[in-house]
């Protein structure tokens, strides 16, 4: 049985998004989304229209930020590191906020149909 490692964060912007102390991290969003897309293993991330998944709302505060992913491989973060570093910059954890990361038995089909 294949299986993939699946992960889920979420954490408390300093910010709101569009104000100056995230303007660093909104720079960078397409840099780390596009090293996520080709790191090896990658198989899907959370994002929306935009790309990613910083305009996604699960809780009713506009500084809260959710991620998701999927890979193939067995890796702590399927970037190689970077995010870690780079999100603790612009974030702090939500307390009593999910981080997660488990193994999952891939659907049988892609989420798209």
């Amino acid at each position: 049985m294949t299986l993939q490692l699946a992960q889920v964060n979420v954490a408390r912007m300093r910010g709101p998004l569009e104000s100056e102390v995230m303007a660093g991290f909104v720079a960078r969003l397409d840099e780390i989304n596009a090293l996520a897309d080709r790191s090896p293993g990658f198989v899907w991330r959370l994002q929306t229209g935009e790309g990613n998944a910083t305009y996604l709302r699960p809780y009713d505060d506009d500084r809260t930020a959710t991620s998701g992913s999927a890979s193939s491989r067995r890796r702590t973060w399927p970037y190689g590191g970077s995010p870690p570093v780079i999100g603790r910059r612009w974030t702090r954890r939500r307390s009593g906020s999910p981080v997660s990361t488990s193994t999952v038995r891939p659907p049988s089909r892609s989420p798209s149909g």
